[in-house]
């Protein structure tokens, strides 16, 4: 039987569920291609709408893995001048 993980409007969700899900979003929405077109759309380094100012204040909220990596506002702002060259 598999054990209960979390609730998800109203229906208790299995750790079988949960795998299919995480699984569902690497190989599509979260692939090399997902992001790929995410960037296209929203920017180089972004796969939402959120842009500069709301990484920031994601990035004050939490505190990130060693050797993790989030592109800021100064850095979207020069890869945007150098894909204008």
């Amino acid at each position: 039987m598999a054990t209960l993980n979390c609730m998800h409007n109203g229906c208790a969700e299995t750790s079988e569920d949960v795998k299919k899900r995480q699984h569902a979003l690497d190989s599509h929405q979260y692939s090399k291609n997902g992001i790929l077109r995410y960037e296209f759309v929203f920017g180089r380094g972004y796969v939402s709408s959120g842009g500069g100012d709301t990484t920031a204040e994601i990035l004050e909220e939490i505190t990130m893995p060693k050797g993790g990596k989030a592109l800021g506002k100064q850095q979207q702002q020069q890869q945007q001048q150098q894909q204008q060259q």
